[in-house]
Parts: structure tokens; sequence; C-alpha cells
């Protein structure tokens, strides 16, 4: 029937559930992420401003694939059965393979800056947008695991993603919050290369879960 919402997805021919309303304000909050980390990351060299920058890229992608193919699945009501796991196989290696070549890059990087040992600091715009994507995912992570009870598979995997985005911005606020108040201590450049291991280790890890989900899924 024209304008009844299918499970998971957009109402045909009404207004967009609120699944969608949330992948599109959580796409509309995550894209300036990567270019103020960046630019954080130009006026300070602290690894993890750079690994903070390189995963939030990461992410962004996952989130503008999540939202492409959640309109995608539901734009022709479900008539097409092999059409969602093909997508999601798709999506699953794209973002996955992505993921996990960015951890291996920083985690490269951040064993050579540990081997440098050169003094860093932290700029404060990237500690205050760690902060503020430390509460905005935790917000997000809460939505999605409400909506993903009764919304599918797409919005169960962004609640994976935002939990897991929660955690790693709350490691990320405390190590730069170490180097921005006692940037000359060697204490603080340890956690600054472990910020970044961690955020490394994250990347790598979500990144082959993702591929190996994606290889093994079966409809």
């Amino acid at each position: 029937m024209k304008g009844r919402p299918e499970p998971g997805g957009c109402a045909i021919g009404g207004k967009p559930t609120s699944g969608e309303r949330t992948l599109r304000t959580a796409l509309l909050l995550s894209a300036p992420g990567p270019l103020l980390t960046a630019y954080a990351a130009l006026r300070s060299p602290s690894a993890t401003q750079l690994a903070d920058c390189l995963r939030r890229s990461t992410e962004l992608v996952a989130v503008v694939a999540a939202l492409v193919i959640y309109r995608m699945l539901r734009a022709d009501g479900g008539t097409d059965p092999e059409r969602k796991p093909r997508l999601e196989r798709i999506c699953g290696l794209l973002v996955g393979g992505a993921m996990a070549l960015c951890g291996l890059l920083m985690l490269a990087a951040s064993l050579l800056r540990l081997a440098q040992h050169a003094d860093v600091s932290a700029s404060p715009l990237g500690l205050g947008i760690a902060a503020a994507g430390l509460i905005a995912n935790g917000v997000f992570y809460l939505r999605y695991r409400a909506l993903s009870r009764a919304e599918g598979a797409v919005l169960r995997t962004q609640e994976r993603l935002y939990r897991a985005k929660a955690l790693v911005d709350l490691c990320v606020t405390l190590s730069l919050s170490c180097l921005l108040l006692a940037p000359g201590l060697a204490l603080s450049r340890y956690a600054d290369s472990a910020g970044s291991l961690l955020v490394a280790c994250y990347l790598l890890y979500s990144g082959l879960t993702g591929v190996r989900s994606a290889v093994s899924f079966k409809p």
C-alpha cells in the first residue's frame, strides 16, 4: 500500500522513517570531522591527531555507504530478495578494506613516531573535536541501539560502529588531554603513541572483521 512504511527503511511514497532520519543526521554531523581534524593535525605533530583524522575519514565512508544502501534496499519495497545481500557484501568489502588499509598505515606511522623521541603537543581544536565526538557518538549509539531492534541489519551495523567510535573518542580525548596539559613530559609522548596505536588497532580490527563478515556472508 502506498505510504505504508517498510521495516527498516523509508515509507514507500511517504516520509523517511526514524532510521533514515537518524542516518542523515549522523552523516551531517560526521561530514566536517575529517576536515577539522586534518586542520588540527597540521597544527600539531601529534600521532594521535593524525590517526583521529584518518579514522574519521574512513568512518565517514561507512556512514555514507550505510545511508545509500539503506535507501536503495527499501526503494523497491523488497521486491528483489537477491539485491540486499549483494549490496551489503560490496559495502562491507569496500568499507572494511579501506579501514584495514588505513589501520596498517597508521600503525606504521605510530611506531615510527614513537622511535623518533620527539616532543609533541596537542591542538585545543583537536581535543575539542574528540570530546564533542565522544558525546555525539555516545548519543547516536544509544539511538541506533533502540532503532536496530525493529529496523534491520543496516542499523545494527551502525550500532556497532558508533559504539566503537565512542570508545575510540574516549581514548583520543584522554591522550590529547595529556599532551595539552603536559606537552614536555615523557609520559605525554608515550600517551600520544598509545592513543595513536589504539586508533590504528581499532581501524585494523574493524576493517578485517568487516571484510571477513562480507566474504563469509551467506544470504
